[in-house]
């Protein structure tokens, strides 16, 4: 994909869009309305109009932090997990006006733990705890939790557990052949507390959340399932050649090497595929009824799903050189980064969805 792309802009300035490259998309520099100072981040997520970050381990007890971009206030719920001497937060998610991290730390064994805290008040709440042989010990067997993710009114991890099926003494290493997976489930986290939805290999891996609705990749193709647990839909994915998901209110998106395809997420029914360039593995960042924000090498790439034109979005200097991560949300962009030093050098920026609209 060739792309002419704007020279960035500092915060506050007029929103810039250049000229229609010879693929029929267009480049954009999206200053943001709305900036929030934080620590240094490791790891962001958003929904709606609210973001969320997890700090790097610089301190023994961080907190992970909630920023509404529309009231510019901000919540902290501090780190628990193992006497706040943890390795830091590892997966981190929002959802249901809740939000839900993974903390994980140990020595021999890696010890994870799930918490949420519902974000209209009260502290975080410990819903789940296992632990495996895959730290110092160097053995993934044993119980995991993972695979959380969040958007709308939707919040949900998946439990599993890996055995080694080689005999003793002998032990399994990362990526080992006789590593098995089993005792799979699909885990809902509603007012503050998990409750299983769903169990068997169908439910295992979620990939994404959204429009209500609960996404997962599988061996065979991308399933979906109500909130609830209840099984909807199937893409078949006999070549494994999905590379992203993303779930809206009105839309299931795949992205695989160079398309972007949605579907109707109630019934598995194609809808259209939008060409993406040559670019390899592209990666959705967010997806809403009218948007998708999707990673390239090197670029992000707005999508409009109405009739296919792509923006490419140049951050500021400062986010493209630091970038943490982007998010796509109905209310906007959100996008963090850290500055090179200073008492708060994580930045959270928001551009609303008013001036995403421009960018075409």
């Amino acid at each position: 994909m060739t792309v002419r792309v704007v020279a960035a802009l500092l915060a506050g300035a007029a929103l810039v869009t250049g000229p229609t490259s010879a693929d029929g998309s267009r480049s954009a520099v999206l200053p943001p309305t709305e900036t929030f100072r934080t620590g240094k981040i490791a790891l962001m997520a958003a929904d709606g109009q609210r973001a969320a970050v997890a700090p790097t381990r610089r301190r023994p007890c961080g907190a992970v932090v909630v920023w509404n971009a529309f009231t510019r206030r901000s919540s902290g719920f501090r780190l628990r997990a193992n006497g706040c001497m943890g390795d830091g937060v590892r997966e981190l998610a929002l959802g249901d006006n809740q939000v839900a991290w993974i903390e994980h730390g140990g020595g021999n064994d890696l010890e994870l733990t799930v918490f949420a805290a519902r974000l209209n008040g009260g502290h975080a709440a410990q819903l789940d705890f296992q632990t495996n042989g895959d730290r110092a010990g160097g053995d993934p067997s044993g119980n995991w939790v993972g695979s959380l993710r969040g958007g709308g009114s939707v919040l949900a991890y998946n439990r599993w557990r890996v055995a080694c099926d080689r005999p003793d003494p002998f032990s399994c290493g990362d990526n080992d052949p006789q590593l098995r997976i089993s005792d799979e489930h699909l885990i809902r986290i509603a007012l503050g507390r998990a409750r299983g939805v769903a169990s068997g290999p169908a439910v295992y891996a979620l990939v994404a959340a959204g429009g209500g609705r609960l996404a997962v990749q599988r061996p065979d193709g991308i399933a979906t399932y109500t909130a609830a647990g209840r099984s909807l839909a199937l893409v078949p994915d006999p070549l494994h050649a999905v590379t992203s998901v993303g779930l809206s209110s009105s839309k299931l998106a795949l992205t695989q090497k160079s398309t972007l395809d949605l579907y109707d997420p109630q019934t598995g029914t194609a809808r259209k595929s939008i060409e993406l360039g040559s670019a390899p593995s592209p990666s959705l960042l967010g997806l809403t009824n009218t948007l998708a924000l999707v990673q390239l090498p090197r670029m992000l790439l707005l999508v409009r799903l109405a009739d296919g034109a792509r923006a490419t979005v140049a951050l500021p200097l400062l986010a493209q050189q630091r970038l943490v991560g982007a998010r796509l949300t109905d209310a906007g962009m959100f996008y963090g980064y850290n500055l090179r030093s200073g008492s708060a050098p994580g930045r959270v920026a928001f551009v609303p969805t008013r001036m995403l609209a421009r960018a075409f």
